[in-house]
């Protein structure tokens, strides 16, 4: 029955990427039902199960792919009688408010996953990381950064402003975030190795500009040398990096600032299920070091000696 559902797609003049993706992820649905003995039919009640399950290892626009998915293949299945009813994916989606737990990591998956791109000593992945985590920004504001978007004033202080992609408001709303010197030595320090490229995006792979694929494969990579048994999102990166800001807030209630970037940040309930989430996991330690400190304790002081591994 799946390739017919591929004839259909092909006619339908999706690529050959398209077309793959819907399998893969078809094919991974019908697997997981086998593992769970489950009858081999699309319902409300299996999807809605299914889901529970992705959002246990994937992030929140991954596990949208894949509903989306099955569903279309569920929608076609009905137009040629092989399935009673049409499921609609936002009606699957939706249960995640009340029973998901947003995926967070550990502080010791965070260390392990540091150590390791900073062993690496690739400047453009360390430099990764840290603008996800010290900045809190997006993967879609991320590759968008540019060289002139880029303002550093002295040694120890400059901003970066980000493109807020997400709000499909033109002309581009536009916010400035503060950049300290750990972070400005890392931008600094991959400037003098970044590939000489007519773009003037500020992170260049081997092909180009980077992208959210090219990224994403590289903390595949990165989250399987560090013996994490899950990928590591640029998500999750972000979700630690405002909880730090959150953490700091708390404890010094006298310093609006760290309240005036997580406004800058994200929203006021995406900021309350990060909270809930990572003090969850991590059961009411919620002892978490600034940017900054974090960054020196782990080997990289101003003289940007290379880390030690035992740090």
């Amino acid at each position: 029955m799946i390739e017919k559902f591929i004839n259909e797609l092909e006619r339908q003049g999706l690529s050959k990427n398209t077309i793959k993706s819907y399998v893969f992820d078809i094919v991974q649905f019908y697997d997981w039902l086998k593992s769970k003995e489950l009858d081999p039919k699309i319902t409300e009640e299996v999807l809605t199960e299914y889901t529970i399950f992705l959002y246990s290892k994937y992030s929140e626009n991954t596990v949208l792919r894949k509903i989306k998915s099955v569903t279309r293949y569920n929608k076609y299945l009905y137009h040629i009688g092989e399935s009673p009813l049409v499921i609609e994916p936002n009606e699957i989606i939706k249960i995640k408010t009340n029973n998901w737990t947003m995926r967070m990591m550990s502080i010791n998956e965070f260390d392990r996953l540091r150590q390791t791109i900073l062993e690496g000593q690739n400047k453009r992945d360390i430099l990764i990381f840290h603008l996800l985590y010290g900045t809190c920004c997006r993967i879609s504001e991320l590759i968008n950064i540019e060289l002139d978007d880029i303002e550093i004033t002295d040694p120890s202080q400059g901003y970066i402003q980000f493109k807020i992609l997400k709000s499909g408001k033109f002309p581009t709303p536009i916010r400035k975030i503060s950049i300290t010197e750990p972070l400005i030595k890392m931008i600094k320090d991959y400037l003098e190795v970044r590939p000489i490229y007519q773009s003037k995006k500020l992170l260049i792979g081997q092909k180009g500009p980077m992208t959210r694929d090219a990224i994403n494969k590289m903390f595949r990579k990165y989250s399987s040398i560090a013996n994490i048994n899950y990928t590591v999102s640029p998500q999750m990166l972000r979700r630690m990096g405002i909880f730090n800001l959150l953490v700091l807030a708390q404890n010094e209630p006298f310093e609006i600032s760290y309240i005036s970037k997580i406004a800058r940040y994200t929203t006021e309930s995406y900021t309350e299920k990060i909270y809930e989430s990572l003090c969850s996991n991590l059961k009411g330690n919620l002892e978490l070091q600034s940017f900054e400190t974090r960054y020196i304790n782990l080997g990289w002081g101003n003289d940007g000696e290379k880390p030690k591994k035992d740090c």
